[in-house]
């Protein structure tokens, strides 16, 4: 007779526990961030916002429940976060976060609750707050595509505090993806100083030094042009002018070896005079060599000219 009374007990509960899991039905959605190309030589970091929303279904009760966002497609890291992965498999790690901070991870110990009127339906929008950590350098698409237990509801009846006593479970599916652009950085620019120059050096040729940096995104070809300056009517980088006193003026040239054999102008293509290389993600330095030839010595003064850089990629 009591092993008969228990059997019964048991059924009673299980019926109960269906017969409430039915009184709701929950549908999770993730909505993506729309992200523009992004520049990674630009900044380490960007952050966006995705959004994730339930509608629960059914009669005058209150819906707990988890949303679990797993590995995805593109796996992890060894520091935890999550990886798009792009051409040749490189990747680009990114992370889910809770507040707008970015200081707690998207994990699965948050419980949300959601009243429903009578007979009715109701939707709860949870933001999801992403950054990506722009270390990749290599152009192209990325992307992670989440669902099945990656992209998990879990939701039950009832202020229920855990998401293990959370049972009744719905899944979705997205994808976040972003396009790392072509692009290049100048940047340590030094001037070209001659310093002071007397009547006796300028019966010789009088030499300086200057530089610039470029860095390019990889696998990015690019061109380092210099053009002919300020100076009135000059044609010829060799023959580039400074500018002084009363419009007296000093031809310099600027070259791209010591020997100042190879002249450093803007014209591209066959027969340019442009220097350049395909960029990996490195800085690339490069030395302006400058040659002043002889030349009858003008005014006494400063001399100056402004030549402006173009890297084009």
């Amino acid at each position: 007779m009591k092993k008969r009374l228990l059997l019964t007990l048991l059924l009673a509960l299980t019926l109960i526990g269906k017969a409430q899991a039915q009184l709701a039905t929950c549908t999770p959605t993730v909505s993506p961030p729309s992200i523009p190309a992004l520049d990674p030589l630009a900044n380490p970091t960007y952050d966006t916002t995705a959004n994730l929303s339930v509608t629960c279904k059914g009669v005058d009760l209150t819906v707990s429940f988890c949303f679990t966002i797993g590995n995805g497609s593109g796996g992890v890291n060894s520091n935890g976060q999550r990886l798009l992965t792009g051409p040749s498999g490189n990747t680009v790690p990114f992370q889910f976060f809770t507040n707008s901070s970015r200081t707690q991870v998207w994990n699965t110990s948050s419980v949300f609750q959601l009243p429903l009127t009578l007979l009715g339906s109701a939707t709860v929008n949870v933001p999801i707050y992403l950054r990506f950590y722009l270390n990749q350098t290599t152009p192209g698409t990325y992307s992670s595509t989440f669902s099945g237990n990656d992209a998990l509801l879990q939701y039950g009846i009832g202020s229920i505090l855990s998401c293990n006593l959370l049972t009744t479970k719905a899944t979705t599916s997205f994808t976040v993806q972003l396009t790392l652009g072509k692009s290049c950085v100048l940047s340590a620019i030094s001037p070209v100083a001659f310093g002071n120059v007397t009547v006796t050096s300028l019966m010789g040729n009088v030499t300086a030094i200057g530089g610039l940096s470029v860095q390019c995104t990889n696998t990015t070809p690019y061109t380092v042009g210099l053009d002919n300056g300020q100076g009135i009517g000059v044609t010829n980088p060799a023959a580039r002018k400074m500018t002084g006193p009363g419009g007296a003026t000093l031809t310099y040239g600027l070259y791209q070896d010591s020997a100042h054999s190879l002249v450093w102008g803007n014209t591209t293509g066959t027969g340019g005079n442009t220097q350049g290389g395909t960029g990996s993600g490195t800085v690339t330095a490069y030395t302006v060599y400058g040659l002043m030839p002889p030349q009858t010595t003008p005014t006494a003064g400063t001399y100056n000219d402004t030549v402006t850089i173009t890297v084009t990629y």
